[in-house]
């Protein structure tokens, strides 16, 4: 095996082989059709829905700088990449529609494959596209730095350089995020309104949440599930009607925010040289494209599961030991179940329950055991012990904030934060909205400027540090935190009792 340097790209939960493999399968081989090179190996550790993905540093340095490069040098980079992702969000929005309609139990082996193959193809196609926001933000500099040395340049140093690049590079379009929050104000405006106090039971507002729950049960999905139901719709009006007191404001508020953050950006213009600012421009760009192509891929998934618990019921399996099984494998055992020996049953089981490692490289993946992918611990650099309490990581959104720090990091966790405090997270996903309305600012280990966090930070205008590496390993339930978001600096101003 050549020499490698692994990096970590991403850790995360609520996750699995399917339908993260896609991603790799991407990078290391999709995107060289835009770039013109692909990742080398990517490896994921995988410990039933955690994961921690790591990739070889020298090729995956070399296509973040040409996606950099070209995002700022090239004129048409940027619009063939909009233009691209957008018309493949188009083609996948299509087959998932048409997903939603087909019975997967009434197709034959022989038919599902092929749908397989159809989801395999066009996720391929949008990740090609899906994958250049994250790697215009993980160059040698990131984007953002690049960004601020160019303004420092202009004005020279001033404490606002990070203030300025985040609102000249915050997007002014609505994500269906943001359109799920302002249809459940509306909802409560209404219950407040006509001052419906068994509002739960009430014909008018059921039938509001009902067609909101089948317009946005997916956003929650994420990768793996489970989706919304209606007692989750409800318990996230429960806390509205508890933290808002005036809807109209928050509906106000979101109706404005293109008219808003565009009065914001003109306020600063005359600062800034035309090339600059063309490249703040792209920057915003890639930051919503970034949140676009999330949403159609999160959908997909949902729409993709009937397929995939189906294929599980074929062969024996359940969902979750369905998705990690390579497509490869699901083929042969359907087209012939004898392949599936007792061995390799038990081997499946175990890389669900127990862990496994999938290595991607060159457009191919394969899936080994915990053990055999032991040899590729000794290229992961280990991580130096943490002995600062001054966290620091990049500015999403500009603001200084003190509070009490809680850890929030899947959705069982969000009773623990209270309004006003500050929610520090590994990363963030829209299954812990609630806990971010309840935040005072946000702090996270992962992430770049198109990641979750800094999205919603924008959108709710919070203070928000994100990618500082090390937050929720430092930092404890209790602890009193000052977040300066616009130097992107975290300190522990006092340390919970234990």
């Amino acid at each position: 095996m050549a020499k490698l340097n692994l990096i970590k790209l991403f850790d995360g939960q609520r996750t699995s082989f399917f339908p993260i493999y896609l991603m790799d399968l991407a990078a290391t081989s999709s995107v060289k059709k835009l770039l013109g090179a692909a990742s080398g190996l990517v490896v994921n550790f995988y410990q039933q829905t955690d994961v921690n993905m790591y990739t070889d540093k020298r090729p995956w340095q070399k296509i973040s700088d040409i996606a950099q490069k070209k995002l700022i040098k090239n004129k048409s980079f940027y619009r063939q990449i909009r233009i691209g992702m957008i018309k493949e969000c188009e083609r996948m929005e299509e087959f998932s529609h048409h997903l939603l309609k087909i019975r997967p139990e009434n197709l034959t082996n022989q038919q599902l494959i092929k749908i397989y193959k159809d989801f395999e193809k066009r996720t391929l196609d949008l990740r090609a596209y899906a994958w250049i926001p994250n790697l215009v933000d993980m160059g040698t500099k990131s984007i953002f730095e690049i960004a601020e040395e160019e303004i420092r340049k202009q004005i020279g140093p001033d404490p606002k350089i990070k203030e300025y690049v985040s609102k000249l590079t915050t997007p002014t379009e609505i994500t269906q995020q943001r359109q799920h929050e302002l249809n459940l104000y509306k909802i409560q405006s209404l219950i407040q309104n006509k001052k419906i106090k068994d509002w739960q039971n009430n014909a008018e507002v059921n039938k509001l949440i009902e067609d909101h729950f089948k317009e946005y049960t997916w956003l929650a999905y994420y990768y793996i599930g489970p989706a919304w139901d209606k007692k989750d719709i409800i318990e996230i009006i429960k806390n509205n009607l508890k933290l808002i007191k005036n809807p109209q404001d928050k509906i106000k508020e979101i109706k404005n925010y293109a008219a808003k953050i565009n009065k914001e950006k003109k306020a600063l213009y005359k600062k800034f040289e035309k090339n600059t600012l063309l490249l703040l421009d792209k920057i915003s760009a890639m930051i919503f494209l970034k949140a676009y192509r999330k949403e159609f891929l999160i959908y997909s998934t949902y729409c993709f599961e009937p397929i995939l618990k189906e294929i599980g019921t074929r062969l024996g399996f359940s969902l979750g030991e369905t998705r990690f099984i390579t497509r490869e494998e699901l083929e042969n055992y359907l087209l012939n179940k004898k392949l599936l020996t007792k061995k390799i049953r038990e081997e499946i089981k175990n890389r669900f329950k127990k862990g496994c490692v999938s290595v991607a490289n060159r457009g191919k993946i394969k899936i080994i055991t915990l053990k055999e992918g032991e040899k590729y611990l000794k290229f992961i650099k280990k991580e130096a012990e943490i002995e600062t309490e001054e966290i620091k990581g990049s500015c999403a959104y500009p603001g200084k904030r003190k509070g009490i720090a809680k850890i929030i990091n899947i959705k069982e966790e969000i009773g623990k934060i209270k309004k006003g405090e500050i929610l520090v997270s590994r990363a963030t996903n829209p299954d812990l909205i609630v806990a971010m309305q309840k935040a005072t600012a946000f702090v996270t280990d992962m992430g770049g400027i198109t990641c979750h966090a800094a999205i919603v930070a924008r959108e709710m205008k919070k203070p928000c540090v994100i990618g500082t590496k090390i937050a929720s390993k430092l930092i404890q339930d209790g602890d009193f935190l000052e977040v300066d978001a616009g130097s992107g600096i975290v300190i522990i101003l006092k340390k919970a009792k234990k």
